[in-house]
């Protein structure tokens, strides 16, 4: 696999992607635990 200056922007943007859907679900995952829990105690 040849390292081209296309290819690398590609390899960057996908890995930029990824990480971002990844750290998006887990931050919505925290927000939810921690949201619910604000939640209860507030009611």
């Amino acid at each position: 696999m040849k390292f081209t200056t296309e290819g690398i922007i590609f390899m960057v943007l996908a890995w930029g992607i990824v990480a971002t859907l990844t750290i998006y679900c887990f931050a919505k995952v925290l927000k939810t635990k921690v949201g619910y829990n604000n939640n209860q105690d507030e009611d």
